[in-house]
């Protein structure tokens, strides 16, 4: 057959679906299933075969409960310089699969903030102390105002 003749239609291909972990998310045909929650991802795999040759791609799925929210534990905060106050974070619901949040400041020289919400006051002034999820990027946020 001369090499512009196809000997395949794109309508007759078929797509193989394979999962990583069949127990967190299932593969029926064309339709994904989360079986379970889980805050490992899974891998899936699809591929097909046209005129001999095989393509293959994957996709990353997360089976989770999404985080809906999050509230630090005070709103407005008045350490004296040199104090630590440690703030929390609840997330919603409670059962979200992916609990991480990241701490930040507006002002370092103001309030800094560790990885574990603790503050610490730095200089006299105002900052702002907030909280982001790690999944959905959802903000809540504390008045920070430094004494003497």
């Amino acid at each position: 057959m001369p090499r512009h003749c196809r000997s395949e239609s794109p309508a007759d291909i078929q797509v193989e679906w394979i999962s990583s972990d069949p127990q967190v998310l299932s593969v029926d045909g064309n339709f994904f299933k989360g079986e379970k929650v889980s805050a490992d991802p899974v891998t899936v795999t699809g591929s097909y075969t046209y005129n001999g040759v095989t393509y293959t791609d994957t996709c990353i799925f997360y089976v989770r409960v999404p985080v809906e929210g999050v509230k630090v534990s005070e709103k407005e905060i008045a350490p004296t310089v040199g104090e630590h106050k440690t703030q929390s974070a609840t997330l919603s619901p409670a059962d979200a699969t992916l609990q991480k949040v990241y701490w930040f400041t507006s002002d370092e020289s103001i309030a800094a903030v560790d990885e574990n919400g603790v503050i610490t006051a730095c200089g006299i002034g105002e900052a702002e102390v907030y909280c982001i999820t790690l999944d959905g990027n959802y903000r809540s946020a504390c008045t920070v105002t430094v004494t003497q």
